[in-house]
């Protein structure tokens, strides 16, 4: 099974964890785990396969941290799908990664927040507080800086 390129299992009525062995499928090129019922964190090696393309875990109820590298998301751009899951957070590393193409719903960090707004994104919501940062309720899109809130350029 470790020759596996291509797992679609979009639409299929998944329910529970990422198994953390998935990242071990190492040819895994194209994983489609969309509209399921999949909670919990993103397993951080699934990120880091070497061959990934394409990665769509978008309208399930994950949660936590997105720990892939700032590459990885940069280079995955489009085909990077994490719409849809309310409680996924992108963290302060992610400052100076291009998120625009990115999609994503659920909460970025305050830092990241501010660096988005510098940068043209579209952040909004208001915040609220995880642990020892704030967090803030993101949507990415394509819009001009000048539909940004306004008390977004002003986060610390």
């Amino acid at each position: 099974m470790t020759g596996l390129v291509g797992l679609d299992l979009a639409y299929t009525g998944l329910v529970g964890t990422i198994p953390a062995s998935m990242p071990c499928l190492r040819n895994l090129t194209y994983p489609s785990l969309d509209h399921n019922e999949l909670t919990g964190a993103i397993p951080s090696g699934l990120g880091a396969l070497p061959f990934i393309h394409d990665l769509d875990l978008s309208y399930n109820q994950l949660s936590g941290q997105v720990a892939f590298r700032k590459e990885v998301v940069e280079q995955l751009g489009p085909k990077l799908k994490l719409a849809g899951n309310d409680g996924l957070c992108l963290g302060s590393e992610m400052v100076g990664t291009d998120l625009v193409r990115v999609e994503i719903d659920g909460c970025i960090s305050a830092n990241l927040a501010e660096s988005l707004a510098r940068d043209g994104s579209a952040v909004t919501s208001s915040g609220s507080s995880l642990g020892s940062d704030s967090w803030y309720h993101v949507a990415l899109a394509l819009l001009p800086a000048a539909c940004l809130p306004t008390h977004i350029m002003t986060l610390v």
